[in-house]
C-alpha cells in the first residue's frame, strides 16, 4: 500500500486549497564544541569561544602587569617558552620588589629591570626549561630554572647558583619545603627541608630516589592531593612524602596508555591531563582515562608542545600545529569539554595572577575585566534543533549578555544580524523553512551566550 507523508500530504493538501494545522515546538540548547547528543549545540568548528559551561564566552583579556612607577611591562625579544613572576630585595634589603623572569626557547634567561620595558641578561641552562618561584627559608624569595643538563636558582638578590644536576627535561616542584627534580638517569633527587641548594644525601637532609623498572626518563613532578606524582615517558608514579626520607613510599600506578608527550602534563584542582601517542589523557591521582578522542587534536597534528597549565579547574595546553601557528586548548576540568584559542604567547601559570601571557610585546594576565584583545570569536554549528524532517523556523530567543553577529543559511538563503540582549535576553523573529540550518555565532567585546532556544512549527 503506498504511504503518503505527512509533508508530501501538505503539498497535496496546499493544491487543494486546504491547510494542515500547524504544531508548534520548541528546544532549549547549551553550546558545546566536545559533547554530543541532546541538550547541546555542538560546534563544527570553533576558535577562541571558551564554551566549557555550557555557555558561549569570549576569550578573557589582558591585564597589563605594573611596573615601578605604574608603567606597562614589554617584553620584545622572540621566542618567549616561559615566564614567571619573582621578588627581588631593594635596597633597603626589607621590602620587594615585584619583577619577571623571562625565558626564551633557547633557554637564555632574562630579568625585568626597574624600567618595565627593559631588561638584562640572567643566564642560560640549556633547552627544554621549566622556571617556577617559591618561598624557601625566612621567607627568602627564589626562582628554579630547569633546563636540558642543568637546574640554576636565582635568589632575591639575583645571585644565580648552578647546582650541577644533570637535568633532563625540566621536571621539578617544591613541595614541603624541599625542592624536587628530575635528573638523569631515571632518578628524582630532592634538596635538604627548607634548603634548596642542597641536594647533598643524608639520613635527614638530601637525596636521590631511583625508579628502574623501565619506564623511561621523568617528564614532570606534580603535587596534586596530598602526595607527588612523578610521570615518566611509559608510566605514572606515586610519591607520599611523609616524615624522613626513609619514609617516602613509592608507588607504581597502572598505566597502559601511549608514549607521554614532553610538557603536555599540567594539573588543574581536580585532575592531572597529558597528551600521548595515542590521544589525551585524564587522570584522577588513581587512573588515566583517554578522553575527547573525537574532538580534541590529534598528536600528530602538533610539532611541538609549549606548556601545559592550571586555568580556572581545567587547563591550558599550548602546541605548535604542524601547517600554522601555535594553538591553545583549552580543557575543562571533567575532562568532557574543550574550547580552541588563537595563541597565548609565553603561557604560563602564576599562583597569584593567573595565567601569564605576551600581547604582541605587552606582559599580562588573563582577566575578564581586561583589555580586549581583538582577536575574532567564532561559532559554527549544523542543527536540526533535535526535529528531524521539515519545518518553519520561527524565533531563535537567546539569554546572556553584550552583542553578536549572527548569520543563519538554510536552503541556500542567508539571514544576518546584529544581536544585542536587553535585560538579558535577545529574540530573532524568522520565517525559515527547511530540515538543517548551518549558525554562525560570533560575539563582539564582552559577550556572554548562554543558550538559545529555538521556536518552530511543523505540519501534522
Amino acid at each position: 500500500m503506498y504511504e503518503i507523508k505527512v509533508e508530501e500530504m501538505g503539498v497535496i493538501m496546499e493544491k487543494q486549497g486546504l491547510k494542515l494545522k500547524e504544531k508548534t515546538k520548541s528546544v532549549t540548547l547549551k553550546f558545546s564544541v566536545a559533547r554530543k547528543g541532546k541538550g547541546f549545540l555542538q560546534a563544527k568548528e570553533s576558535l577562541n569561544c571558551c564554551c566549557l559551561d555550557g555557555a558561549i564566552r569570549t576569550l578573557p583579556g589582558l591585564a597589563g602587569m605594573m611596573g615601578d612607577g605604574g608603567s606597562a611591562v614589554y617584553f620584545g625579544m622572540s621566542g618567549l617558552l616561559d615566564m614567571v613572576i619573582t621578588y627581588v630585595l631593594n635596597s633597603d634589603n626589607k621590602t620587594y620588589a615585584k619583577r619577571m623572569i623571562y625565558v626564551l626557547q633557547t633557554g637564555m634567561a632574562y630579568l625585568q629591570e626597574r624600567t618595565s620595558n627593559t631588561y638584562a641578561f640572567l643566564t642560560h641552562a640549556g633547552a627544554q626549561v621549566f622556571s617556577f618561584s617559591f618561598m624557601g627559608k625566612d621567607g627568602r624569595f627564589w626562582t628554579a630554572i630547569l633546563g636540558q643538563m642543568n637546574m640554576i636558582l636565582v635568589n632575591d638578590n639575583y645571585l644565580c647558583t648552578s647546582l650541577g644536576l644533570m637535568t633532563q627535561y625540566g621536571a621539578g616542584c617544591f613541595y614541603k619545603n624541599r625542592l624536587f627534580v628530575g635528573i638523569k638517569p631515571f632518578t628524582m633527587a630532592y634538596s635538604a627541608p627548607e634548603e634548596p641548594t642542597n641536594f647533598t644525601e643524608s639520613v635527614d637532609g638530601g637525596g636521590r630516589i631511583r625508579f628502574t623498572d623501565g619506564r623511561g626518563e621523568i617528564l614532570a613532578i606534580l603535587p596534586f592531593k596530598d602526595a607527588l606524582y612523578v610521570f615518566f615517558e611509559r608510566g605514572i608514579a606515586r610519591v607520599d612524602v611523609v616524615g624522613a626520607p626513609k619514609d617516602f613510599k613509592v608507588t607504581y600506578l597502572e598505566y597502559t596508555g601511549g608514549t607521554i608527550l614532553f610538557r603536555t602534563v599540567g594539573a588543574c584542582e581536580s585532575a592531572i591531563f597529558f597528551m600521548t601517542t595515542d590521544g589525551l589523557y585524564r587522570f584522577d591521582g588513581e587512573k588515566a582515562e583517554l578522553i575527547l578522542q573525537d574532538t580534541v587534536v590529534s598528536p600528530i597534528s602538533a610539532s611541538g608542545w609549549e606548556s601545559t597549565i592550571a586555568w580556572n579547574d581545567g587547563v591550558l595546553m599550548r602546541y605548535r600545529k604542524r601547517t600554522e601557528g601555535n594553538v591553545v586548548l583549552a580543557i575543562s576540568g571533567d575532562g568532557k569539554e574543550c574550547s580552541y584559542l588563537e595563541d597565548l604567547e609565553g603561557m604560563s601559570s602564576d599562583r597569584k595572577d593567573g595565567v601569564l601571557f605576551r600581547n604582541v610585546a605587552e606582559i599580562g594576565k588573563l582577566d575578564v575585566n581586561g583589555k580586549e584583545l581583538g582577536r575574532t570569536c567564532r561559532f559554527n554549528a549544523e542543527t536540526d534543533f533535535e526535529y528531524r524532517g521539515r519545518k518553519t523556523l520561527r524565533k531563535l530567543s537567546f539569554t546572556g549578555e553584550g552583542t553578536f553577529n549572527l548569520t543563519l543559511k538554510n536552503d541556500g538563503r542567508t539571514v544576518q544580524k546584529t544581536v544585542s540582549f536587553q535585560d538579558g535576553v535577545a529574540t530573532v523573529k524568522l520565517s525559515e523553512r527547511g530540515d538543517r540550518y548551518a549558525m554562525n555565532i560570533e560575539p563582539m567585546g564582552k559577550t556572554v551566550i548562554k543558550e538559545v532556544t529555538a521556536g518552530f512549527s511543523v505540519l501534522g
